[in-house]
């Protein structure tokens, strides 16, 4: 056993090599632009973040179920960042970074606090750390949550191993608050009090659920199962109440409107085809892409049958070892549960799965192949030397495919290109890539990928939308009124459509009409920057000159710092 001054440099020296290689993985986000997928809504064009820190932005944080979620820690940390750096998108990064390796230094000394296993515990951090698959809840500025939420999550544990191995209830109560705070961060903390049940199992060893014979003797030094699952009741109530408003947020915000297009049978398909998947690209991460579509009705009784044989037999081992290797069942548990409220039974959003999703489940798998390993090998220098060795080589692989996958991200450009290449029949990376063409003048590139959406997908709004305004820049003027009229009935809350529809109509000189449609925007969105400045145009053309200078003075409100309303408003002068 190390004395503790060696004991404390080796846990230095495998923190200060995790900095390293995180740093050197990741080197490329520093490079990376903000990408028109959601950070926009985030970041990019968010009026309130680039407000920076105040009262007010700290209210709206706490109010607003703005991207349908209700994270005000995650929009606070944007707004802080906002407040040092400005829009400065490597800053960004750098914080959402800094907060990973917090996070992978956290998990180490966590896990090697309980266990008293250094290697082990260095293992699942680097895996943790700089598995490729990590990378878009990193290099995408609008996952902070993700990163965030995983800080609180380590800190909780960490608070709660303090509180089991001293039984200071502060330490308890500390865990609690910072839980809250992580469900503060991102809802899919949830699942936390469930993994607090697996670690009183093992390795805190504080309940012995399934060794009948040393409960009745006696012969564990712990706590009852009943007394455990009492301890938790405020975790569980906190993640009872965090479930209904994220339920509400997200109905409210549309997201689950997609599975009401799914049957039951539908969803669990694909939940069972998804773990397997998961199981898949964490031990081959290759061809990973920020958005794998969702595959109605394509998945193939064998498919499915496979993925059941495959999940229902590990089960079935790990149950058969869980006295013997109880770390195999507690890893397993782990990746199964935390995925629950991602892998799509209740379905958010249009994604089959998602490489984000495995951010805090990949850690369960983790300990299972640590611990499983370095028990099943037999004892002996040379064992260790070749473990070690192959420890090295698959740090060096991850270091060098994340650092691949992270030059994926540089751009819009760059990362939907590769998304289109590695996957098929992706609506939403044409979408995008389409935006980020025309947002770059090439209008023509733009509406081949627009119109291969609207092959893929025919009532996809925000295309619709994209496509007309492509359109009208050729000066398609009919052909672009058709598409964002049709963007209007297939998405009748869809502010931006109704605002280029009624900037059309003023351009063709039809005032009433415009005028019409004009508020119909304001009405679904009062904070439309475009819709407030258009209107103000069109208002001093016919002459009203006070409902002009109204919209310009609120578009003002919106982005203080735009320029075409404030010298509109001048041109206005003492009209």
């Amino acid at each position: 056993m190390a004395k503790p001054n060696q004991h404390k440099q080796q846990l230095l020296l495998i923190i200060a090599l995790l900095c390293v290689a995180v740093t050197i993985a990741y080197y490329p986000v520093f490079d990376s632009t903000f990408i028109n997928f959601d950070d926009p809504g985030y970041v990019s064009q968010n009026a309130h973040v680039q407000k920076g820190i105040s009262i007010e932005t700290i209210k709206w944080a706490f109010t607003t179920i703005a991207e349908a979620n209700w994270h005000p820690l995650t929009w606070l940390s944007f707004a802080f960042d906002f407040s040092v750096a400005g829009l400065n998108p490597a800053y960004f990064h750098a914080s959402s970074l800094f907060i990973h390796l917090l996070s992978s230094i956290l998990l180490f000394l966590v896990l090697e606090r309980m266990t008293q296993q250094q290697w082990q515990s260095a293992f699942v951090a680097v895996v943790f750390a700089l598995h490729p698959m990590h990378v878009e809840s990193v290099a995408w500025i609008s996952e902070r949550k993700d990163v965030l939420a995983a800080l609180f999550w380590m800190l909780t544990m960490g608070a709660y191993v303090l509180y089991c191995r001293s039984s200071n209830v502060r330490y308890y109560y500390l865990a609690l608050v910072l839980f809250a705070l992580g469900l503060l961060a991102k809802p899919m903390l949830v699942t936390l009090p469930f993994v607090l049940l697996l670690l009183d199992y093992w390795p805190l060893n504080r309940v012995s659920i399934f060794d009948a014979q040393a409960a009745r003797e006696k012969k564990h030094k712990g706590i009852s199962l009943k007394q455990s699952l009492r301890e938790k009741i405020p975790f569980f109530t906190l993640t009872l109440a965090s479930s209904i408003v994220t339920y509400v947020v997200q109905q409210r915000g549309k997201t689950m409107e997609f599975a009401q297009a799914l049957t039951f049978q539908e969803r669990i398909a694909n939940a069972i085809v998804s773990y397997l998947s998961y199981l898949r690209i964490t031990l081959l991460p290759v061809d990973l892409a920020i958005f794998y579509p969702y595959r109605e009705n394509t998945f193939s009784v064998v498919q499915i049958g496979i993925a059941v044989v495959v999940l229902a037999l590990i089960s079935v081992i790990v149950w058969r070892q869980k006295k013997e290797r109880p770390y195999l069942l507690v890893g397993w548990l782990w990746f199964l549960g935390t995925l629950v409220p991602v892998i799509g039974i209740v379905q958010v959003g249009m994604q089959g799965l998602a490489d984000r999703y495995m951010y805090l489940p990949m850690i369960g798998l983790s300990v299972m192949v640590a611990w499983g390993f370095s028990s099943a090998l037999p004892s002996g220098k040379q064992y260790l030397t070749m473990l070690s060795g192959a420890f090295v080589v698959l740090t060096l692989l991850m270091v060098v495919g994340t650092q691949i996958q992270a030059s994926r991200w540089k751009s819009s450009r760059t990362l939907f290109e590769h998304t289109i290449h590695v996957t098929s029949d992706n609506y939403l990376a044409h979408h995008c890539l389409g935006a980020d063409l025309a947002d770059s003048g090439k209008t023509t590139e733009a509406i081949a990928h627009f119109r291969e959406v609207l092959r893929l997908k025919p009532e996809y709004a925000p295309t619709h939308n994209n496509l007309g305004v492509a359109l009208a820049t050729l000066g398609k003027f009919d052909e672009a009124e058709t598409h964002w009229k049709r963007a209007t009935e297939l998405a009748p809350e869809f502010a931006d459509a109704f605002s280029n529809l009624a900037r059309l109509y003023a351009l063709q000189g039809k005032p009433d009409e415009a005028i019409r449609v004009f508020n119909n925007a304001l009405q679904l969105d009062p904070n439309h920057l475009q819709a407030h400045f258009n209107y103000g145009n069109l208002l001093a053309k016919i002459g009203k000159i006070e409902e002009a200078r109204m919209h310009y003075t609120e578009a003002l409100r919106v982005a203080p710092g735009f320029q075409p309303a404030r010298k509109a408003l001048q041109n206005l002068g003492s009209r």
